[in-house]
Parts: structure tokens; sequence; C-alpha cells
């Protein structure tokens, strides 16, 4: 599903608030943000706690709850912002070269297919109680305050995705069948979500 925003240790209360400030968050998100005025940090995994703690950066995007509860940043990092507007959801892929696939016989690639099929749905499903179950008990820690991005701040990151992407889909004809792809998946499958999804979780919170 949707990802998390970020781990800061500065409050984010408008896009005042972006310029300057040093966070780890890779590819196309990072690109976003630097253009937001944020200083652009990559470093792996491995330090992300000591970066944050130590001060060497003010904010972190990871994952999302299960994964980040996982790592411990919420020890080094008091604000939890959400939605994760750069990465709507993680796309698991099994990359296979194509004169090895040609060669396979086609129950072979009937197989692979329903088990790459299988292993997606899995940790997909994993991932929303695991997020779910990771999200409470976090809500139940008083030193973590969990909050949604201002909406300026997703306003102009919304404006500057969608810069990034028109220029990267200018020069590149991929990039721009796959945006165009999206595009019309969103176009088409949004009205419907607010009539189903959307609206029942709303009926029920009521």
């Amino acid at each position: 599903g949707v990802q998390m925003a970020g781990w800061f240790n500065k409050e984010i209360n408008s896009v005042d608030d972006l310029k300057g400030l040093k966070m780890r968050i890779p590819g196309m998100g990072g690109e976003v943000m630097q253009r937001a005025g944020v200083t652009q940090v990559t470093i792996p995994a491995s330090e992300i706690f000591t970066s944050l703690q130590t001060g060497a950066i003010d904010a972190a995007e990871w994952v999302g709850p299960y994964n980040d509860l996982t790592l411990g940043l919420h020890k080094a990092a008091r604000y939890y912002y959400y939605p994760g507007w750069h990465e709507t959801s993680p796309m698991l892929q099994c990359t296979i070269n194509l004169d090895a696939w040609h060669s396979l016989p086609e129950d072979i690639q009937e197989i692979v297919t329903n088990v790459c099929q299988a292993i997606n749905i899995d940790i997909m499903a994993e991932y929303t109680w695991g997020n779910a179950v990771a999200l409470e008990q976090m809500k139940k820690d008083p030193n973590i305050e969990i909050r949604k991005l201002p909406d300026d701040v997703l306003d102009l990151l919304r404006r500057l995705s969608r810069e990034v992407m028109e220029e990267l889909s200018a020069k590149d004809e991929w990039a721009a069948r796959i945006q165009a792809s999206f595009d019309d998946f969103q176009r088409i499958s949004r009205p419907n979500q607010r009539i189903s999804e959307l609206a029942y979780m709303n009926a029920r919170e009521r």
C-alpha cells in the first residue's frame, strides 16, 4: 500500500520548513524534494538510524510502520508524517532474461507466472496487516507524533512531481508510456474508489 512520508526531527508546518532540510530520500522522490528546497541525502538503510540520531540528517524516508518499527526509527525521530506521496505502492518484480524465458516449456512458464503472482499477493497481504499492527503500537507511544503533511506542502509536491515526470517522459519513450498508462488507470479507477472502498470506510467511521 501507500508508504509513509518519513521520520522527521523537525516539524513541517509549511513549505518554508522544507528549505534546507537534510533528508534521506532516494530516486525521483528525492529529485522532487530537491526542487522543493530539501537537501537530498542518499544513504543505505543500515545508516539511517545513526544519521537521524546524530543529526547528520533531519529526516528520512524508509517504508511504512511495519518496516520502520523493526528498524527502530521511532527511537531516532519524533515526527512521523504521512502520506507517502512519493510511493503509492511497492511493485514486486521478477526479472528473467527474455531468451531464457522463451526457452522454457509453456507449462513451466505458467508455473513461474502463477508462483510470482502468489508471492506478490502474499507479501501485499502481510504488509497490509503488519502495517496496521505496527501503527497501533506506534499510536500508544507518547514519544511518537503521527502527523499529516500540510496541504500546501502536498500541493507543492504534487506540482513538482508532475513536473519531474513530464520532463522524464519527454526524454524517454518508455517513461512516457508508463506514465500515460498510470494516468489512465487513475482517471478510470478513482470514481469507483470513491463510491466503493472510500465510501465504505467513511461509512464505517461515522
